[in-house]
């Protein structure tokens, strides 16, 4: 994938592209990352005409206040809207699922799908996890080896934190922030639009059950658990989750 900074309304945003002649799929990142860590897992991509921009204040992105998933949701479809060319599927993890979520509700012209990667229709935070988000900075990031399945390799776990490294403290408490305000539990009647939700049976920070409970609220969901995974499932599990996607958006044309 390569990457360029792109003016949307003002503001730089960076953004890791492979294009192609398949649907278009915004890759959306989680909390504390950045669309650098989506190369690491690029080729199972290849069928999709795939945009992966790093959310504000990271990696050449302008900074924003985003203490909420609503003000993502804002600054993502500007960009989308300038970017990219419809009709157009978000595939958002973790905070990134919110995100996406977010956008279902208002159900924008040019969006088709989303598929919600370990995420949820709320996302509380534990304190510990905003304590060492405040700790933070980008010579010494978040440890999120926790976060990882006890089967991923040595070899992802570090590509992901090294892509994912550099992150300003106001940033990540910004995302940590947003991931904890997250709940629309009461709402899910109203997405029109079908999604796509998978998960890890491993996944310690947004736990299966809620996952569940999500797929039994929305309209028009499918699901997909996969054994022996954690939060990390796109870089555990690339292909798989990959292919899912590429099915669900296949049904949905």
């Amino acid at each position: 994938m390569k990457s360029q900074i792109v003016d949307v309304s003002g503001r730089g945003v960076r953004v890791y592209r492979a294009p192609a002649n398949g649907p278009s799929v915004v890759l959306i990142h989680g909390a504390s990352g950045s669309g650098a860590t989506w190369p690491a897992v690029a080729a199972a991509w290849s069928w999709a005409d795939v945009w992966a921009p790093s959310l504000p204040g990271r990696d050449g992105s302008d900074a924003i206040d985003h203490e909420r998933a609503d003000q993502l949701a804002d600054w993502l479809w500007r960009f989308v809207e300038a970017e990219v060319s419809p009709p157009v599927w978000l595939v958002g993890h973790s905070l990134g699922g919110a995100i996406a979520l977010t956008l279902a509700l208002r159900a924008p012209s040019g969006l088709s799908g989303i598929a919600m990667v370990a995420s949820s229709a709320r996302l509380r935070v534990a304190p510990a996890i905003l304590e060492a988000a405040a700790a933070s900075s980008p010579a010494s990031p978040m440890d999120l080896s926790v976060a990882f399945g006890p089967d991923a390799s040595s070899t992802i776990r570090a590509r992901y934190t090294e892509a994912a490294a550099g992150l300003p403290t106001a940033s990540a408490i910004g995302d940590w922030m947003a991931c904890d305000s997250f709940d629309v539990r009461d709402q899910l009647d109203r997405v029109a639009l079908p999604a796509h939700v998978v998960w890890g049976s491993h996944d310690v920070l947004t736990i299966p059950k809620h996952q569940r409970r999500l797929v039994e609220a929305l309209p028009r969901a499918t699901a997909c658990e996969y054994d022996g995974h954690g939060h990390m499932l796109p870089w555990e599990a690339p292909e798989e989750v990959a292919d899912a996607v590429r099915t669900f958006c296949s049904d949905h044309l």
